[in-house]
């Protein structure tokens, strides 16, 4: 027995019927107002990229400018009489705690001379106080 053909003469006849949706105008309102702010956004963020690479050239010309005038040699330092005097005494052989004390010790010779002026004066009036003293009790 061979195979009929009912459905498909019935489909063809019939005809599949198009219908075309129509988009709301108020959903159509709505993506052209997107549309619009998707435009001034990409075009305020083209600006932005354009301000962004011009500082960062700036910025990148000021650094290599900076860098430049950095390695220019800069004038060392003079070294003090204390520098010197235990850059000598390590020469010389002793250690660093050493030379110190020698630097303290030649610091109190030439200093002694106004301490012991001090003292002295200060032993004057010891002397001064009493002998006062000595008088007050012979009186």
């Amino acid at each position: 027995m061979p195979k009929s053909k009912k459905g498909s003469s019935k489909s063809k006849s019939s005809g599949a019927r198009v219908v075309t949706a129509t988009i709301p105008k108020s959903l159509t309102a709505s993506l052209d107002k997107m549309r619009a702010k998707l435009d001034t956004v990409d075009s305020t963020l083209r600006e932005h990229i354009k301000n962004f690479n011009a500082q960062a050239k700036a910025w990148t010309k000021q650094m290599s400018e900076a860098r430049s005038s950095a390695k220019a040699p800069r004038a060392k330092r003079k070294p003090s009489e204390y520098n010197l005097y235990l850059k000598d005494k390590m020469k010389q052989g002793m250690t660093m705690t050493e030379a110190v004390q020698a630097w303290k010790q030649r610091g109190s010779g030439t200093s002694s001379s106004s301490s012991m002026s001090g003292s002295s004066m200060s032993s004057s009036m010891s002397d001064d106080d009493s002998e006062s003293g000595a008088e007050e009790e012979e009186a």
